[in-house]
């Protein structure tokens, strides 16, 4: 039976890529992140097939879960805390930091001068709810994005346009027509979203002269005859139960 290969998109620990140079101690933050990480893992495992591998941005999901719970409260914001195995507070004023440091980060290259890295969140909202003027201003402090009204009622379509059109910018275009029209209805009340568009160089390329012709093995028992690269360099991996890691 195959294990799934599990590639954490972008970051496991919120704190990652904006540190300068060199590992950092984890916060109490951090912690709550990697539990969530691997709590959101294992439910997502569980419906992915043995021979599919599996790749998510725990941060992504967090920032967006994380725009919801400022107008949230009683049940309903111990319920979100409960996931996010932290409270909102810590988390709000945990996020506001760490997204102004990877704005920053992405203007300035990464460390390596070389690295486009985007990560844009939006809330869209129906145009005929009345949001607290506080929580406008958290999500454009918190998030560099106010909330957006749209006239989901009146002309769904539009809206569903609108949004779509978001992501494809803040994606480069890589991401087009996120949502269908049919998942944007007249009785939508609010949409998150949260973008990212990362590339570079690898820090540690492969080399054309290092490629060779080997066998491979398929899921099905099939030998086929494939290009494969190869490289020797020293790098982390972590068995587990569920699946393997690696980085």
């Amino acid at each position: 039976m195959h294990k799934p290969f599990l590639t954490l998109l972008l970051f496991c620990s919120l704190s990652a890529v904006v540190q300068a140079e060199g590992p950092a101690p984890k916060s109490r933050q951090d912690i709550a992140t990697i539990a969530f990480t691997t709590d959101f893992y294992s439910q997502f495992a569980s419906n992915v097939k043995c021979d599919e591998n599996i790749a998510f941005s725990p941060l992504s999901i967090t920032q967006a879960i994380a725009m919801a719970p400022g107008g949230a409260k009683g049940e309903t914001r111990k319920e979100i805390e409960k996931v996010l195995r932290t409270d909102l507070r810590s988390l709000k004023e945990y996020l506001s930091q760490t997204t102004k440091n990877l704005k920053r980060w992405s203007v300035n290259g990464g460390a390596e001068k070389s690295v486009q890295l985007t990560i844009a969140n939006k809330l869209w909202l129906e145009k005929t709810e009345n949001l607290r003027p506080t929580y406008v201003a958290m999500t454009k402090r918190i998030f560099l994005s106010p909330a957006e009204a749209l006239d989901f009622k009146g002309d769904p379509k539009k809206a569903c346009e609108t949004i779509n059109a978001w992501v494809a910018e803040k994606t480069q275009q890589k991401i087009n027509n996120l949502l269908a029209p049919t998942e944007v209805t007249k009785k939508t009340s609010l949409v998150l979203a949260n973008a990212i568009y990362f590339k570079a160089s690898w820090r540690d390329p492969f080399f054309d002269k290092y490629t060779k012709k080997a066998t491979f093995l398929t899921t099905s028992g099939q030998k086929k005859e494939v290009e494969l690269m190869h490289q020797t360099s020293p790098s982390q991996f972590a068995p587990s139960p569920m699946s393997y890691s690696t980085r």
